[in-house]
């Protein structure tokens, strides 16, 4: 399978696919309805900006997309790659369209320069954590959350 850039001729799909980003089913604080419009609005405003280099956003014709960008670790100062969405499509399970992604962000990150590559994963997709574990993908920190009622109290 070939992996390509995005380009906008791909949004309608890779837009369709953002609800797989959410079928573990969200934390009781979140709406999927608020997930999935979140989602939508970053990856629609990905495709057009400008490429300048510090993002990537990689396709295999219609099983999955990934998004990566640069960040900067808040300890050490030092840029790295963050990959902001991977999604593959039912029809692409269990083929290594999700490795293959992985695969390609790693190897734009090393040709950017980076030394590390980050994700961010709920804890309740499980699929992923394992899939993430066994490329060697590894927590670093783990961000908690305390409510205090609901919005708007």
């Amino acid at each position: 399978m070939r992996i390509r850039p995005a380009t906008a001729a791909d949004l309608p799909w890779i837009l369709d696919l953002v609800p797989r980003l959410h079928e573990f089913g969200p934390p009781s604080w979140r709406t999927i309805e608020q997930m999935n419009a979140a989602e939508r609005a970053d990856l629609t405003n990905a495709l057009a900006r400008p490429d300048d280099g510090t993002e990537v956003f990689l396709v295999i014709e219609r099983l999955g997309f990934l998004y990566a960008t640069t960040r900067t670790d808040f300890f050490t100062g030092e840029r790295h790659a963050h990959i902001k969405d991977i999604v593959v499509a039912k029809e692409g399970e269990g083929r290594g369209i999700g490795r293959e992604l992985l695969a390609a962000a790693e190897e734009w990150a090393k040709s950017r320069g980076h030394r590390l590559i980050t994700l961010s994963v709920f804890p309740a997709n499980e699929r992923a954590v394992k899939v993430y574990r066994s490329a060697g993908y590894e927590t670093d920190v783990l961000l908690m959350l305390k409510r205090f009622g609901d919005a708007g109290d």
